[in-house]
């Protein structure tokens, strides 16, 4: 089982290494679209990315639930049990998986970044619409 358990860990991060690669770049491909205005293509990239992020979520709550598995009967908090895990591997195993486990960090982060910045630029965007669309006062009104 424990085994079994770890082989599915691994894998896990594995495959979220991969899709993090595939969601950074819906997201690049995001930012294009709305740059350019692509409604149709937004919506199509939305979905894209919706379905990515599920998969991701499902693997995240999967791995919570082997490294729970794994390392409840220790009593350390569940944010150092992952960490345990990883440390409880015999070498060379060890070395790489916490290789991958930090890459899934930055790919993570990296991926947090470009959704910010799609989504500062997809306000700015509706504001500016806005504007256009509702004036505040009179536009050419005498002074």
């Amino acid at each position: 089982m424990r085994k079994q358990a770890l082989q599915s860990l691994l894998a896990g991060i594995q495959a979220d290494l991969q899709a993090y690669d595939t969601l950074a770049a819906l997201l690049e491909r995001q930012f294009s679209a709305v740059l350019q205005h692509a409604t149709a293509l937004l919506a199509d990239l939305g979905d894209e990315i919706t379905a990515t992020c599920e998969a991701l979520e499902m693997r995240r709550s999967e791995r919570v639930g082997l490294v729970d598995a794994l390392m409840a009967e220790t009593g350390a908090p569940a944010a150092e049990r992952m960490e345990q895990v990883l440390a409880a591997l015999p070498q060379p195993y060890r070395e790489a998986a916490e290789k991958a486990w930090a890459t899934l960090g930055e790919r993570i982060r990296h991926c947090k970044t470009l959704n910010e910045r799609n989504c500062g630029q997809l306000l700015v965007q509706h504001e500016l619409m806005m504007q256009v669309l509702a004036p505040q006062g009179e536009t050419y009104a005498p002074r």
